[in-house]
């Protein structure tokens, strides 16, 4: 688990929150 605890919980959360706008943005078109 050392390293996971390199990924903070904010930055996954940050990480996810592009995957999600790039599907949104493949949505669009």
């Amino acid at each position: 688990m050392t390293k996971n605890t390199r990924f903070s919980p904010e930055v996954r959360q940050r990480a996810v929150r592009m995957v999600l706008e790039s599907q949104s943005e493949y949505d669009s078109q």
